[in-house]
């Protein structure tokens, strides 16, 4: 039998990501970190909420894209923003400390997810916490 190959994602996939790579090197460049921080996390909040709002599948998938760039443009800064803070010898430390506190908001969500039943009200709950406690920076 002949064995097919599966695309991990398709070429159009790729291309968005590394366009928004590039737009987010160019941001940190031109405003700062801090700044390219704060603009992922206000389109996180922003996006997130819209998420909860979408009246639609499609809207609810581009409004779910702009969210996933909002978290990954404020995780990559954030990651740069405290390994910048410590020294040499403690970088991979705190890198694993960073990203060791998503892993535990993922496994905890399923616990929120057991009290908050609705999806909407968990996407709001989730979001309105998270970026209330980002702009405290």
């Amino acid at each position: 039998p002949e064995i097919k190959q599966q695309k991990l994602c398709d070429n159009e996939q790729i291309l968005l990501m590394n366009f928004w790579g590039v737009f987010l090197g160019c941001v940190k460049k031109g405003f700062g970190r801090k700044m390219s921080f704060l603009m992922s996390n206000l389109l996180n909040g922003i996006a997130g909420i819209l998420v909860a709002v979408a009246p639609d599948y499609v809207s609810l998938l581009i409004f779910r894209t702009l969210y996933g760039f909002g978290v990954k443009g404020g995780w990559v800064a954030g990651y740069v923003l405290i390994t910048e803070i410590v020294g040499v010898e403690y970088r991979r430390t705190v890198g694993v400390l960073y990203q060791m506190f998503f892993s535990v908001g993922i496994l905890l969500l399923p616990l929120l997810a057991y009290f908050i039943t609705d999806w909407r009200w968990l996407q709001v709950d989730r979001n309105t916490v998270l970026f209330l406690r980002r702009w405290k920076i």
